[in-house]
């Protein structure tokens, strides 16, 4: 993956950590993802606390 790549990995993971802690953005994103999703992205910003 280019230096590039990663940061926007990076940005994206560290947009949706911030976000899950303001209920509102937490409301949209699972309108937005299936539940499976969903759970994935909880458990993998579990790892992050």
């Amino acid at each position: 993956m280019s230096i590039e790549a990663n940061f926007h990995h990076a940005y994206r993971w560290q947009y949706i950590h911030s976000g899950m802690h303001h209920p509102h953005f937490a409301q949209v994103l699972d309108r937005l993802i299936s539940e499976e999703q969903g759970a994935r992205i909880r458990a993998a910003l579990a790892t992050l606390h």
